[in-house]
């Protein structure tokens, strides 16, 4: 093989290393902004909820703490959300399974991993 060969392997190589980098990086990159953006998200429901259903919550009105959360799970794509009081016990929870499309392929779902928040 001759020195050109070589070189031009050589350069391929580190090309090819270079893009591999890169398209790992900008993934991994992705991936932490949208679970962040998502953490973001749910605190902000989470808050706004708290917020409104306090009220309701001391006066344990079970049928307005549904109506509002039924409301607020079916416009927005939470896989659980839970209303507890004081002392940690559940006043409704309304969940969900998760899931995912079927144009999705098996390998994208085993090799990104998003753990929602």
């Amino acid at each position: 093989m001759s020195i050109v060969n070589q070189l031009m392997a050589a350069v391929l190589a580190v090309l090819i290393g270079l893009a591999s980098g890169t398209v790992y990086l900008m993934s991994d990159s992705s991936k932490e902004m949208l679970i962040h953006q998502l953490e973001s998200h749910g605190q902000d429901t989470a808050t706004h909820l708290g917020l409104y259903l306090a009220p309701y919550m001391a006066a344990r009105d079970t049928a307005a703490i549904e109506t509002t959360v039924n409301a607020i799970f079916d416009s927005g794509f939470y896989q659980q959300i839970r209303v507890v009081d004081a002392e940690n016990k559940p006043l409704f929870v309304k969940s969900t399974n998760a899931q995912i499309s079927d144009s999705v392929p098996d390998w994208f779902i085993h090799l990104v991993e998003i753990t929602p928040p």
